[in-house]
């Protein structure tokens, strides 16, 4: 009786169709199902036949030496760069250099994630150092590493690509009119898609969670300096108002990427919850960017915040409504502080004795000149290094 029900049901049309939705089966897979009277063997043959998943990775697993060509080749360019740098009396360190690329290619892809945090926390300590060298040096080591990344998986390498070249040749225009600094600028633009193609590719697995507590974290130090000077009253002194930058360089660096750490922050409590080291952490960054003083670095907190809420929990959420609250408390808190009452005095002041009009005059005009530059050149542009000072 069981048979024939079996038959019965087979038989009926659309019948191979819905056991080919339900089991995910190949064809060859429904059709056995149809002849299960024959004692059970289309069922067996069905469950022990691969899947084409299956297949695919055991012909490619036959694939000679499919995993040593790589480390063969670097290892291979490495022994002829350090032969020719020999016989050509190059410098020593261009020698240890060459022979250590295989060490860096293979140690370097594995924990390709902690030295990028590494360096992540590092960027803003050594930013308002003065010292080209260093900042400049991580730039390039976070390249070295998305080219690592590159070595190692395709995506990371057409990403890498995918943005250097069009970077590199707006910096080679750039340099023929305006100067090493076009080479500067898309340095620290690749190193960008060098962060992206290890994060990636890299072998640690890269949460939203841990992306975001990894932004949390660098921006501690910063932070804490930028408050430091508020209090001792340290901080720079631009227009009459005392603005703090932190370890960094300029205080509307500062103030973007206390932002971000901001941002890190409510993600990390729309993520995990309301946890009190995130709740402070945000009120804390909150904090540090009121002291930069920038305007425009408390427009994109505002704008990030607000757009997050709005694509997480929808525009007419409990959440949303509580952010847009928060958020205007918070920019009534630090329009009324003394740097944000400072901050507003400045931009209908005198730019100057000898220059007409107010702050606010002259920061139109400016913008005005930059977008008549860019109507000169719409498409291939100025290159980089083009909007400077003077």
């Amino acid at each position: 009786e069981l048979r024939d029900s079996v038959e019965r049901r087979a038989s009926r049309p659309g019948a191979v169709s819905l056991v080919r939705r339900a089991c995910g089966k190949s064809v060859a897979s429904a059709a056995a199902l149809r002849n299960l009277s024959g004692g059970g063997q289309g069922v067996a043959h069905a469950a022990d036949a691969p899947s084409f998943r299956t297949r695919t990775f055991r012909s490619a697993s036959r694939l000679p030496h499919a995993g040593r060509v790589m480390p063969i080749a670097v290892a291979s360019l490495a022994l002829v760069a350090v032969c020719w740098a020999l016989a050509a009396g190059v410098s020593p360190i261009f020698v240890l250099a060459a022979a250590s690329a295989p060490l860096a290619v293979g140690i370097g892809y594995r924990y390709s994630f902690l030295l990028l945090t590494a360096a992540l926390i590092a960027r803003p300590l050594f930013d308002g150092s003065g010292v080209f060298e260093l900042t400049a040096g991580l730039g390039v080591s976070l390249i070295a590493l998305g080219v690592i990344a590159a070595i190692h998986d395709a995506r990371a390498a057409i990403l890498l690509l995918s943005f250097s070249v069009p970077v590199a040749m707006a910096a080679w225009r750039g340099a023929d009119l305006w100067g090493s600094v076009a080479w500067d600028q898309g340095l620290r633009m690749i190193s960008i898609a060098a962060v992206a193609s290890i994060v990636l590719v890299a072998p640690t697995r890269v949460t939203r969670s841990r992306a975001a507590r990894l932004v949390q974290v660098s921006g501690i130090v910063p932070a804490t300096a930028a408050i430091v000077q508020t209090v001792s009253g340290t901080g720079t002194v631009l227009a009459g108002v005392m603005r703090s930058s932190g370890t960094l360089s300029q205080a509307n660096t500062a103030a973007h990427f206390f932002a971000l750490c901001g941002l890190a922050s409510l993600v990390l409590i729309a993520e995990r919850g309301a946890r009190r080291i995130d709740v402070v952490a945000l009120a804390f960054y909150g904090v540090a960017l009121v002291t930069t003083g920038s305007i425009g670095g408390t427009a994109s907190f505002a704008a990030g915040l607000l757009c997050y809420l709005v694509l997480r929990y929808g525009f007419l959420s409990r959440q949303f409504a509580t952010g847009a609250v928060s958020l205007l408390v918070i920019v009534l808190a630090a329009l009324l502080s003394p740097v944000g009452q400072g901050r507003v005095a400045e931009f209908f002041a005198p730019s100057g004795p000898d220059a007409p009009g107010t702050s606010l005059v002259w920061r139109l005009d400016a913008w005005e000149k930059l977008l008549d530059a860019w109507l000169l050149q719409p498409w291939l542009g100025h290159g980089l290094g083009a909007a400077q000072l003077g």
